[in-house]
């Protein structure tokens, strides 16, 4: 099935110094301008606390009823416009949507951005699994994200939106910002996956089923790969759009994080041969999850558009050898920095949560 047949699938919906040996890891940088983020404090919207509470909306679509969690920066100003933050959970998380405090990544990105005066969200989701995509079994959930922008944006005046999203919430986060380019000024994944194609193949050659949820967003049988031409394929397809059409991400700052010691969200050769951050972002690959039909297309990295177009495609990429899957990873004072344009692009080490270092000493 070709690019334009898988598209129409989805739309009738409605997707180096310190590193461990193993890696494949190209150590170039990802160079680019570093205009600043336009921050600022915005107003109360009367509904909540003015420094966390729940904003109630509906779904644009089925009118169900949807909620995300709000952190307001101090001391804002009712007459200033602001940056919103929307975060995105991973798996088996739809009641933790208010929790995100919990974790130290977490606190990290709600202190930083409400620090720099920014607002953050935290989306609450209609069910636990749903990955963030517009699927018949379990709603729709890609929409649920757009519609909560679009009522932030009618409480407040919203200047730039960011979205961030952990594992799952990385898929979406990705999947949502590239297939809608222009959406948001930036977006950040966290224990990321970019393939799910390769997610799926992995998971299954770890554990005999799909990726948590899935089945059922799919809607086939929990250990059965969708096939080409299904609605499950067309939704792995609108969930790789990272993999298969980054170019859209021009203009759009990219942060992206990855463990070495990751063994659900794969960046290390010695769990998985296909790296869901390395060959997105730095290195090409032909590697394709043949057992879940991938569609056989190299990937076409970041670094390669950021080398043959001057300053258009910005990414932070952050490598951190031993950590495992955990939001953790995260340092938020280092993710707000680079989205207000405050730290440059390039490939950087870290410990779990640390302060980036530049591979071979070198920063764009």
């Amino acid at each position: 099935m070709n690019r334009g047949a898988l598209a129409a699938v989805v739309v009738a919906l409605l997707v180096v110094a310190g590193l461990v040996g193993v890696l494949e890891f190209a150590p170039g940088l990802l160079t680019g301008s570093h205009a600043a983020g336009r921050g600022g404090p915005g107003p109360t919207n009367g509904s909540v606390n003015a420094t966390n509470g729940t904003i109630a909306f509906t779904s644009s679509v089925d009118g169900h009823p949807l909620s995300y969690a709000i952190w307001y920066p101090p001391n804002y100003d009712a007459q200033a416009s602001h940056t919103f933050v929307l975060f995105l959970h991973g798996v088996e998380s739809s009641n933790e949507c208010a929790n995100v405090p919990s974790y130290t990544g977490g606190a990290s990105l709600i202190n930083a951005a409400t620090g720099a005066g920014w607002v953050v969200g935290s989306m609450c989701t209609r069910v636990a699994d749903g990955w963030y995509v517009n699927s018949p079994s379990t709603g729709p959930e890609e929409t649920d994200v757009l519609d909560a922008i679009a009522h932030e944006k009618t409480l407040t005046h919203v200047t730039d939106v960011y979205l961030v999203g952990m594992s799952m919430g990385s898929d979406g986060a990705l999947s949502i910002a590239t297939n809608h380019p222009g959406l948001v000024a930036g977006v950040a994944a966290v224990a990321t996956c970019a393939d799910f194609y390769e997610e799926a193949a992995y998971y299954s050659h770890a554990h005999g089923v799909l990726p948590p949820g899935f089945a059922q967003v799919a809607g086939v049988g929990p250990g059965v790969f969708p096939e080409a031409g299904s609605v499950g394929f067309g939704l792995e397809y609108h969930l790789s759009a990272f993999r298969f059409y980054p170019e859209n991400l021009s203009a759009t700052r990219l942060y992206i994080v990855a463990g070495g010691e990751d063994q659900t969200c794969i960046d290390n050769t010695q769990f998985w041969p296909w790296m869901q951050a390395n060959n997105t972002v730095l290195t090409a690959s032909c590697n394709v999850a043949a057992a879940s039909f991938e569609p056989n297309d190299c990937s076409t990295p970041i670094a390669s558009l950021a080398a043959s177009h001057s300053g258009e495609f910005l990414c932070r990429f952050v490598y951190e050898p031993a950590s495992p899957h955990t939001f953790d990873q995260l340092n938020g004072a280092d993710l707000v920095a680079f989205f207000e344009g405050q730290v440059g692009t390039g490939t950087f080490n870290a410990p779990v949560g640390g302060t980036p270092t530049p591979v071979d000493g070198v920063q764009a």
